[in-house]
């Protein structure tokens, strides 16, 4: 995503997970803004039936602030699956 490193973030890494369901595979680009105290995951899933391609993509930003609290946000919407923690909130 050429809109994170113009903004001040760096790539740390890219990986793929290719066919460990069958015809299912992920990406995950994970990039830094050490100044900011921010990770950006940018999630692409592509599942693919005989001729039928279905493609998902989210991004998630992670601003960590200095008392150890971690705010998220992303342009996904999905339940809540993480239970409680004194340092993660989840919002609606």
């Amino acid at each position: 995503m050429p809109e994170l490193l113009d903004i001040g973030y760096a790539v740390r890494a890219h990986l793929a997970l290719v066919e460990s369901v069958a015809n299912v595979s992920g990406f995950l680009s994970l990039f830094e803004d050490r100044r900011s105290r921010s990770v950006a995951k940018v999630l692409t899933v592509i599942a693919q039936t005989g001729h039928i391609r279905k493609v998902s993509t989210s991004l998630v930003i992670v601003t960590e602030f200095t008392d150890g609290t971690e705010l998220g946000t992303t342009n996904t919407a999905s339940p809540k699956i993480w239970p409680d923690s004194p340092t993660r909130r989840e919002g609606a």
